[in-house]
């Protein structure tokens, strides 16, 4: 920096020398003989310095010239890395407006000039790459634009808690694990409590869904541990954030822990003690579920509680299968079978065609067995167990409990054709 200084006021000297002493032959300016004669001596003497300089090698012109275009370079970098941080600043707000367009556009923009060599922008770039993908449910992109991120600045707490999420949407239970408890580390670390909490509340729905798929595997132990773990997470939650905590936010938890864990007693100890507060559809709905799979007499509750809400149009696509199971068990009215039926349909032909859920067609077909219609419900049995077989690729959504269930069901009502058939 120092030589920097010297060289421009060296070359300043005598291009201000210069100037004045040809403005002063040409007359242009007046000048005293005197002063004229001293300052064309000084030129005549820097034209010499800088000749000899130059001959013998003390002065590199070159690299006058290199510092001179790095000089350009740096002002050029300063105004580009202005220009992409108000891009990044567009592509936040325009996120935050839910204009995932606008976004899009200056987030491109980014990218077509972004300086590689400056690696905080490079790092927050990535990331809003991956939030945008988010945005959008495309996973996957997500997926890798965070890892790209943490590539650059792989403790960066934020993007190891998206990536988490990420990957857990993705059903990578493992990785989605690995990247949360990452995440949890370096929060700790930067003293951010409202982040931690958002890791633990991941953490906790990741150990969670963790356990479920083990213990769809038959690995009970393994699926208790982690079970446990998101237990523990959830308990623990209440010390991160003491006073900005969600009492709701994690009695769904807890609820939802005991649910998946098959602890159906203390399932719907939790879901009613929150229902208390605020009996919302949601809360409803997970109760007439978790009674349901729960079986006995509590599909009779749950059969009650859903036959309102149908009846009332409030039942979501998402409850319209545990009414419809229920349904084949204890409806009699058989056109009230068919209403149900052909909401059913509408939820089947709204799922998403990329990740169907064989369940919706196994409910089907005990509601079309149960409507005297046997070869349709095996057809529709047939399409639950094509699906859970394409399933079997990803680990953490395939089910072979259920797959048995399907395979268990039709061989029952293939067998209970051909009864008939032979005693007719």
């Amino acid at each position: 920096m120092i030589v920097l200084v010297i060289m421009w006021t060296c070359v300043g000297v005598f291009i201000s020398t210069a100037i004045i002493t040809l403005l002063g032959l040409v007359n242009i300016i007046k000048i005293e003989k005197k002063y004229m004669n001293a300052l064309f001596t000084a030129l005549i003497l820097e034209v010499t310095a800088i000749g000899g300089g130059i001959f013998s090698g003390t002065i590199d012109p070159s690299h006058i010239v290199q510092m001179a275009r790095d000089t350009g370079e740096q002002e050029a970098y300063k105004r580009l890395e202005k220009e992409i941080s108000t891009s990044l600043d567009e592509v936040t707000k325009g996120m935050k407006q839910r204009d995932y367009q606008h976004s899009s556009i200056h987030l491109k923009h980014v990218f077509d000039d972004i300086l590689f060599d400056k690696v905080s922008i490079l790092a927050k770039a990535f990331y809003l790459k991956g939030l945008l993908a988010e945005k959008r449910m495309l996973w996957n992109e997500a997926a890798h634009s965070y890892e790209t991120s943490l590539q650059i600045k792989p403790n960066d707490a934020k993007t190891l808690a998206r990536a988490g999420r990420t990957k857990s949407k993705l059903k990578d239970y493992e990785k989605a694990r690995e990247y949360y408890l990452n995440a949890q580390q370096n929060a700790r670390n930067i003293g951010d409590n409202d982040l931690e909490y958002s890791i633990a509340n991941g953490l906790q729905n990741v150990e969670r869904r963790f356990g479920a798929f083990l213990i769809e595997v038959g690995r009970k132990e393994s699926a208790d541990y982690h079970f446990s773990r998101a237990l523990i997470i959830v308990r623990s939650m209440k010390s991160i954030r003491p006073n900005g905590r969600s009492e709701a936010l994690e009695k769904k938890a807890r609820y939802r822990i005991f649910w998946e864990w098959k602890k159906y007693d203390e399932a719907i100890a939790e879901i009613s003690s929150l229902m208390e507060k605020n009996e919302n559809i949601e809360y409803k709905e997970d109760l007439c579920a978790i009674l349901v799979e729960s079986g006995g007499q509590n599909v009779k509750k749950a059969y009650i509680i859903l036959k309102k809400l149908f009846t009332n149009n409030e039942i979501s696509n998402y409850s319209i299968s545990t009414l419809a199971e229920a349904a084949a068990l204890l409806e009699t009215n058989l056109e009230f079978k068919k209403q149900i039926l052909n909401q059913l349909n509408r939820s089947i032909v709204m799922d998403d065609p990329e990740n169907r859920d064989p369940y919706l067609y196994y409910v089907k077909a005990k509601l079309l067995n149960s409507l005297g219609n046997t070869s349709p419900a095996i057809s529709s049995l047939d399409e639950a167990i094509r699906l859970e077989k394409y399933r079997s690729r990803n680990i953490y959504i395939f089910d072979p409990t259920r797959l048995d269930l399907y395979q268990t069901k039709r061989l029952e009502w293939k067998n209970a054709i051909k009864l008939n058939k032979n005693q007719s």
